[in-house]
């Protein structure tokens, strides 16, 4: 039998969900947390980086803050609402007009709210009514934050006993308290919330305590702003002690809150609050609005904080690198190339997992595709809450009285069989189907033309031993020599299917070739540069929408000062940034055409004798190519980060030292630097304009349309896989949810039945595969093997997240489960080899998967064959093959399942 666990909901699911892509740099800050480098032997430093994180993210929400005060407080109610013309065009502003407007319409809008010139039209209170922006601002960002933590947060995990000692090569995913980060988000919450509130209220008090602190001041009212700046002061002191206060506790299932924290600290804020906006609102009639609000040094000083903040950061993951970096025997990459893969015409002997073998299987899966016969949420299990479905189907690829399996998968192929979650969240009962090929599968191409694979999933044996007859284990003959100078031409895609080519069990000549090398990464900055990703990202979106809003309400131009200098010059740096990428992007271009012309030559040899097709060739040779890219991100990463942080520094330099735009901070100077200061920001106002534009109509298309929805699901795959230990107004974390669901499944299975179970993942969910593996005790890890396609464990995760799927990691995992193995193809842009070293078991490895499985028309394929690259992998004879490894390494006399009941 086979299970499928769907997690698509918890990503994509529901149409409000798209609105995530507005909290984008919150999630790019939080993931930059979990890119620090592995250093095992320095917890200071560990706990030094999460702090630092953990601040910029404040820095963050201040930020965010601030722009919703920028626009509301500044350009509506101080600028706009003081100068007559710009009033004059709003309407809807009229009654916070010094000046009675002559409008009919005007004057009766005014007259409902108030007289115009009237009571509202002091500049106090007019900032105190438009504070209601960015208060309800912040109040939605805390009831998102509290509905998700209640839905994901609060989950608890699997406790099964005391904990044996932790493995010190051990991936930091096994400890109980991982998936569980309860009490820091509820802290981080109401901390962000009281810095937001705080913000807020900074916001209102300063522009009133520097006009009652005036010579010829009210005293009264200076005294009283002197005294709410010293508890606006105290409040940001306390806030930030919160933030510093100890971060996550993954060694035990922590169910402590802090009660006094979470109520007493956005509630004093929310206090002060209140008590500024009455002091702000107080009467003066002879305070006045002009030019902008003393808002421009708050900018600049975030900027500053932002930019000092990440440059230690830098300074600790690099020291953190350096200490941890130490030679790394690299994969036995040889065994690889003795490996040999039999086609589809030899089949496996008899005995070789077709017979019965009790079992279970669990897919992880993200749902039917779009144009399929089932609808999501229609089975039992379709609930808001995960349920236990009362059927559990058979697998046809393995005969009668196979065993369940566990799988994960999009690829459900046809029939049915229990799907974990096709509704709002993840749910255990009847869906679409979990047929002959389902498995961990979260595969972006949603194609509805795929044909359903010839099996996977979770199946159960523990023979450990090669397979006898099936083709799998090492090669003795003379193509394994571990010389590459002794060998031919090499073939990294040959043995995976009926090909034109040659027969890898019958030809001594075509030699696998090894997995490429993985490009250098970022030298342990992968996490600073992330971080300051996420602070950009977060200065475009806010200077966007400031420069949209002045725009619109400032018209032809000339009657209101527009934002602040320091946004100006921001947005100014974009032209230049944009050069700089397209320099890379020039250079990444040009390694990929001359990466292709090499590959066309390697597409001919690896097809002799056959008529070429020319068209035929490059289209393979491009696939590759461009599936190469992948593993230039860190070169693209570093670029970019590296001129941001450098373009950041001269535009806070410029503004302040000059006061001024750029254009104007030029006057004077030659004629070319005053034509490029005035392209650069005109250019960088419209860019950060139709920027923010085209990232609101993607939100709205992903609002509205189910297949850009799962698009933006699939970037959230990755975004959202980690817990919330940074930024508490992040997207949730779905694995909080996911993975004590698998763990809880699979432990109770094993215990209840005494089998054992072939995990098996595709994509995304090969990761949660490891995950939930990982948090299961040792003894239950070693009754589970692993059937891996498709994966990110090592191109993406092992090296963007090196403290928690690096090589020791990835080594200790290997170790504990009773087998793995793992299929790839060399036009697959996201999947690729694990690269872990055999020490004395069968390779985690297979040989690369031939694509396309054949290069032009034969009997047993009459039309070509697609280039499938990440998708379908079930569809390859290859997998049914490893499938049948895997079955033969398990014991095949089990325990027959005690009960139904116990599925």
């Amino acid at each position: 039998m086979q299970e499928a666990y769907v997690w698509c909901n918890l990503t994509s699911g529901d149409a409000g969900r798209a609105l995530w892509l507005l909290l984008l740099p919150f999630m790019v800050v939080n993931l930059a947390h979990w890119m620090r480098p592995a250093a095992p032997a320095r917890p200071r430093a560990v706990r030094l980086y999460g702090l630092l994180v953990r601040l910029i993210a404040l820095t963050l929400t201040v930020l965010l803050v601030a722009a919703a005060c920028e626009v509301a407080l500044d350009l509506v109610a101080w600028q706009c609402a003081g100068a007559r013309g710009c009033a004059r065009r709003h309407f809807w502003l009229a009654f916070l007009t010094p000046d009675a407007a002559q409008s009919p319409g005007v004057r009766r809008w005014a007259a409902l709210l108030g007289t115009s010139g009237g009571w509202w039209a002091q500049p106090g209170r007019r900032l105190a009514l438009a504070a209601l922006v960015p208060g309800g601002l912040i109040l939605l960002l805390w009831y998102l934050s509290h509905r998700t933590w209640s839905a994901y947060e609060s989950h608890r995990p699997l406790v099964q006993g005391p904990d044996p000692a932790p493995d010190p090569d051990g991936s930091a995913l096994a400890r109980p308290g991982f998936w569980y980060g309860r009490r820091l988000v509820a802290r981080l919450r109401a901390a962000h919330t009281a810095a937001g509130l705080l913000t807020v209220a900074a916001a209102l008090a300063t522009p009133a305590v520097r006009f009652d602190h005036r010579p010829g001041g009210p005293g009264a009212l200076d005294i009283l702003g002197r005294l709410l700046t010293a508890c606006l002061l105290a409040g940001a002191g306390a806030t930030v002690a919160a933030v510093c206060r100890r971060g996550r506790d993954e060694h035990r299932v922590d169910q402590r809150l802090d009660p006094h924290l979470l109520r007493r600290l956005p509630l004093g804020a929310l206090a002060l609050l209140l008590l500024t906006a009455l002091y702000t609102g107080w009467s003066r009639p002879d305070w006045h609005s002009t030019g902008r609000l003393p808002g421009d040094p708050a900018f600049s000083g975030l900027m500053l904080a932002q930019g000092l903040l990440v440059v230690v950061l830098g300074v600790v993951a690099w020291g953190m690198y350096r200490r941890a970096a130490t030679p790394l025997t690299p994969a036995a990459e040889t065994d690889i190339d003795s490996l040999s893969i039999p086609g589809p015409d030899s089949a496996p002997p008899p005995g070789t997992g077709s017979g019965p073998a009790p079992g279970i299987g669990i897919g992880i899966g993200s749902g039917p595709e779009p144009g399929s016969d089932s609808d999501a949420g229609t089975g039992p299990g379709s609930g808001p809450e995960p349920g236990l479905g009362p059927s559990l189907g058979r697998d046809p690829g393995f005969g009668p009285g196979a065993g369940p399996e566990l799988s994960s998968g999009r690829d459900l192929g046809t029939g049915t069989g229990p799907v974990l979650g096709t509704g709002p969240g993840p749910g255990l009962g009847p869906g679409p189907g979990s047929g002959p090929g389902s498995g961990l599968n979260r595969d972006p191409d949603l194609s509805s033309s795929r044909a359903p694979g010839p099996g996977s999933g979770l199946i159960r044996d523990p023979d450990l031993g090669p397979g006898p007859g099936t083709g799998l284990g090492p090669d003795p003959s003379p193509r394994s020599h571990p010389d590459p100078s002794l060998r031919s031409d090499p073939d990294p895609d040959l043995g995976a299917g009926p090909g034109p080519g040659p027969n890898p069990r019958s030809d001594p000549a075509p030699r696998f070739d090894p997995h490429p090398r993985p490009a250098p990464g970022t030298h342990g900055l992968g996490g600073p540069a992330t971080a300051l990703l996420g602070c950009a990202l977060g200065g475009v979106m806010s200077g966007g929408v400031a420069q949209r809003v002045a725009d619109w309400l400032d018209g032809a131009g000339g009657t209101i000062s527009g934002p602040p200098v320091s946004l100006t010059w921001q947005a100014s740096m974009i032209p230049p940034l944009l050069a700089v990428l397209l320099g890379v992007a020039v250079r990444l271009a040009a390694g990929t055409a001359r990466l292709a012309r090499a590959e066309r030559d390697r597409v001919r040899r690896e097809h002799p004798g056959e008529p070429e097709d020319p068209a035929r060739t490059r289209a393979i040779a491009h696939t590759r190519a461009m599936a190469a890219l992948t593993d230039r991100a860190p070169l693209v990463l570093t670029v970019l980060s590296a001129a941001a942080l450098v373009l950041g520094g001269g535009a806070l330099a410029g503004a302040l030292v000059s006061g001024r735009s750029p254009d104007g901070a030029a006057g004077g100077t030659a004629a070319a630097v005053q034509i490029a200061a005035g392209i650069s920001q005109g250019l960088g106002s419209w860019l950060v304009g139709l920027g923010f534009l085209l990232f609101v109509t993607w939100g709205r298309r992903a609002y509205k349309d189910r297949g850009a929805r799962r698009t933006v699901g699939i970037l959230w795959d990755v975004g959202t896989f980690w817990p919330r230990a940074a930024h508490p107004f992040a997207p949730p974390c779905y694995a909080e949810r996911a993975v004590p669901d698998l763990t809880w499944r699979m432990a109770t299975w094993t215990e209840a039945t005494g089998g054992r179970l072939v995990l098996s993942g595709h994509s995304q969910g090969s990761v949660l595969a490891a995950a939930a593996a990982w948090q299961l005790t040792p003894a239950t890890r070693a009754r589970i093997a692993l059937l891996t396609y498709g994966s990110p464990l090592e191109r993406l995760y092992g090296r963007w997240f090196p403290a928690h799927f690096g090589p020791a990691a990835l080594a200790g995992l290997h170790r504990d489960v009773a087998c793995w193995h793992n299929l790839y193809r060399r036009t697959d842009p996201i999947g690729g080899p694990v690269r872990l070293p055999a020490d004395g078991q069968p390779p985690v490895d297979r040989p690369p998967l031939r694509d396309p499985l054949t290069y032009g028309r034969t009997p047993e394929h009459p039309l070509p064959t697609p280039i499938l690259g990440h998708s379908c992998y079930q569809s390859d004879p290859a997998f049914a093959q490893v499938r049948a490894d895997l079955l033969t390494r398990l014991r095949t006399q089990l325990p027959a399942p005690r009960g139904e009941s116990a599925i």
